[in-house]
């Protein structure tokens, strides 16, 4: 935003966008449509410039997030399938996929440090790949509810899940799920703080239940 307030950039869309993620050095875009899109626009380079479109089978785009290191993008589309995009290459590895019954799943993350990547699956699961190496099978984790959105600490020690009964606390190196006071229904957005001490949420829409307007912190 310039000092007047208006945009000092603007890139045309051809569906709506659902997701936006900026690289870790904040030079590049990401952005993911209803059609299954993916742009990348190069922020510090000529004005005009068009985006890179990463290539692949088109599904409707939930969620992105981009690897620490910024050289690869991981995207979550519907069909809950997991892609993992190299940046100097315009095809995917596909990490997972599975068949949706109409999911709104949307969670994935990345390790701080660059060593595994976690989603949120249907039937109540997350599943974490690790990424120091290639193949094998994910470790499972088991939540109480989907998760809609997910979030990790700045040191990997725990994800928090925003599900459809609330907010849970995941350890990753030992002990059982908590789950925090506060939200009895589905909750779409969490975070972390950067210093890893406090948490965020906010509640969504649930047909049972009234919507539930605050943010909550702990």
């Amino acid at each position: 935003e310039g000092a007047s307030g208006s945009p000092i950039g603007r890139m045309a869309a051809e569906e709506e966008i659902h997701s936006l993620q900026f690289d870790p050095a904040g030079s590049l875009l990401a952005s993911g449509d209803s059609s299954g899109k993916v742009r990348i626009w190069d922020l510090a380079g000529p004005s005009g410039l068009p985006p890179m479109e990463l290539l692949g089978r088109r599904n409707f785009l939930q969620a992105l997030a981009f690897h620490p290191s910024g050289h690869w993008l991981a995207t979550y589309g519907e069909q809950q399938k997991v892609g993992l995009w190299p940046l100097n290459h315009q095809y995917p590895r596909i990490l997972f996929r599975q068949k949706s019954r109409g999911s709104l799943l949307r969670g994935v993350v990345f390790a701080p440090d660059g060593t595994w990547i976690a989603a949120s699956v249907e039937g109540a699961r997350l599943h974490r790949w690790p990424l120091v190496r290639s193949g094998g099978e994910p470790i499972e984790v088991a939540l109480t509810s989907d998760a809609y959105g997910l979030a990790v600490d700045p040191v990997g020690r725990y994800i928090l899940a925003g599900t459809f009964k609330g907010v849970e606390l995941v350890p990753l190196r030992g002990g059982r799920s908590k789950t925090l006071p506060g939200f009895r229904e589905m909750v779409w957005a969490v975070a972390f703080s950067p210093d890893g001490r406090l948490a965020a949420a906010g509640g969504g829409v649930n047909d049972r239940l009234p919507v539930d307007r605050f943010i909550r912190v702990w």
